[in-house]
């Protein structure tokens, strides 16, 4: 009898815990782009190297000289293209964004660097990293 308790209390504590990280299980990361020129950014357009178009412009205001701004994707592979208020663009292709982590691209001299960072916690991996 008691070990039957002990398996229904497992059973309800691991779909507690289903519940409360459904919202991590979703592999997303983070483009953090930083503006390290002397113009801003008007627009922005990050797109599945799958895509044959650019897509939309993902700010809602321009990038001033100086600015950064998080922006999340889901795990994948990207084009990523930077339109200057002067109309000149910069370019990178294909660049890899895992689930979980950050890649920072910094927008200098009118170029792109990329750079991928650590990762970040999930909420419900970070929950579970404070009870060890």
């Amino acid at each position: 009898m008691r070990n039957r308790i002990t398996k229904v209390g497992f059973m309800v504590l691991l779909a507690g815990l289903m519940i409360l990280g459904a919202g991590c299980f979703h592999l997303t990361g983070i483009f953090r782009i930083l503006n390290q020129t002397a113009q801003a950014v008007i627009e922005l357009n990050i797109s599945p190297t799958t895509n044959d178009q650019w897509g939309e412009n993902w700010l809602d205001a321009p990038l001033a000289a100086g600015a950064q701004i998080d922006l999340e994707a889901r795990e994948g592979s990207y084009d990523i293209r930077a339109i200057f208020a002067d109309n000149q663009e910069a370019t990178q292709w294909d660049v890899a964004l895992e689930g979980n982590s950050t890649v920072t691209v910094t927008l200098n001299d009118k170029s792109l660097a990329i750079s991928s960072g650590t990762p970040k916690d999930c909420c419900i991996l970070g929950w579970l990293k404070g009870l060890v």
